[in-house]
């Protein structure tokens, strides 16, 4: 009996052993992996401004363990003209050189503002000011296909009160703006006056 068990014993150990060295053939690939790859660190909405600390604080963002920045045009001026918008784009692209020579990977996404659209009915009328601001997201639909940015962005909606008529011409040219982001397979950043489920659910029903 002792010699039994003996003999028990001595293959649970035996089995256990190839077990072990199994499992550690098979993990070791993985966690070699695991500290060997280095792992990107994405900030998905990345403003930069010509005032402000541009590619200082993209060497912060890269300090901190960031590794990869989508820039986001912004409007840093009030517009009037199609060529002042392409001024401000130039301008977003230049900083994201500046971004990219400082280390980070950079990607871009541009489009006017739907703050730019409740600012030109201040002077236009509303066919005007959808005119104009849908030639500015014509206009970056073209840098898509140069390459120069992934997509469009922001677009959107005030995040602030406003007339109905108003809302009800943001939600028009956003819903133009989407289909030309669709015609060039361009991505979409959305400015909305909140994340909340029924605007996700409103957004989604334009």
């Amino acid at each position: 009996m002792l010699k039994f068990l003996q003999s028990s014993y001595q293959g649970r150990l035996q089995t256990s052993v190839r077990y072990k060295y199994y499992v550690e053939d098979w993990v070791k690939p993985i966690r070699s992996h695991l500290f060997t790859t280095k792992v990107e660190i994405t900030d998905n909405h990345f403003h930069l401004d010509p005032q402000g600390r541009k590619d200082l604080a993209v060497k912060d963002f890269l300090n901190a363990g960031g590794t990869r920045l989508v820039i986001v045009n912004k409007p840093y001026t009030p517009w009037k003209k199609i060529d002042k918008f392409k001024e401000q784009v130039s301008t977003t692209l230049n900083l994201a050189n500046k971004a990219r020579d400082v280390g980070a990977k950079v990607a871009v996404v541009a489009s006017p503002h739907p703050i730019d659209l409740v600012k030109m009915l201040e002077f236009k009328t509303k066919v005007e000011a959808s005119e104009l601001y849908l030639d500015a997201v014509d206009f970056c639909t073209t840098l898509v296909d140069e390459n120069l940015v992934v997509g469009l962005g922001e677009l959107g909606r005030p995040h602030f009160d406003v007339d109905k008529s108003v809302w009800d011409l943001s939600n028009q040219v956003l819903l133009e703006s989407l289909k030309r982001a669709r015609d060039v397979d361009a991505a979409a950043v959305l400015h909305t006056e909140s994340g909340t489920p029924e605007v996700m659910a409103d957004i989604s029903s334009i």
